[in-house]
């Protein structure tokens, strides 16, 4: 069993919410869903995510996202992120624990190679230079990255950080299947199974 366990029950996925014709952060509608998740019994919350819109967000929304939900609610959270790159996201993280402070539970990374040992050494640096949790995210829509199932059980095998892993690369069925059968970590097929949705942003209009 992984050493990062995140508490059991319902974390929710929180969708950012934009309104006007610039697509301008709503805060109160971002609030008011987080208070929703809290108030209907959410052991947490998992805030830029792909639901979150975090690939479009520039890095102050990002902050006031989350300095937002932090004021609304008093979940532990986990927090996506959105690099490939080790370095990149160490920065995207070092953004988050500012914002989040000790109500960070764990890091949502993409997956950031189709190799087992790649992938293994991007989380453990990840990890060591944090000391976060890791719920690990393959998405090959987002990220661009596909591994195959062998392999991401491979790289994450014995990795006593890592907390969960969000399958999301089609079909997420069998792959849900498959690493439950690799790993001793809660699998999850993501989307599906953790949260809702509202409205999406679209690539944003030149400011």
């Amino acid at each position: 069993m992984s050493d990062a366990a995140l508490a059991p029950g319902v974390w929710g996925v929180v969708a950012t919410p934009f309104h006007g014709p610039d697509l301008q952060l709503d805060r109160a509608s971002l609030a008011r869903l987080a208070r929703h998740f809290d108030h209907t019994g959410a052991t947490g919350l998992t805030v830029l995510g792909v639901f979150g819109e975090a690939a479009q967000l520039s890095a102050d929304e990002r902050r006031t996202v989350l300095a937002t939900v932090v004021d609304a609610v008093d979940l532990p959270l986990v927090v996506g992120t959105t690099a490939v790159g080790t370095a990149p996201l160490l920065d995207e993280l070092a953004l988050v624990r500012e914002a989040t402070g000790a109500r960070l539970a764990a890091a949502m990374v993409q997956v950031n190679s189709p190799r087992a040992d790649v992938l293994r050494r991007h989380l453990t640096a990840v990890h060591d230079a944090t000391g976060l949790a890791v719920v690990v995210q393959d998405y090959p829509v987002a990220s661009g990255v596909r591994i195959g199932t062998d392999e991401l059980g491979a790289a994450l095998t014995g990795l006593p950080f890592v907390a969960a892993v969000k399958a999301e690369s089609p079909p997420t069925t069998v792959a849900v299947a498959a690493l439950t059968r690799l790993l001793d970590v809660p699998v999850s097929a993501g989307s599906a199974a953790w949260g809702c949705s509202t409205n999406s942003r679209p690539d944003p209009p030149a400011r």
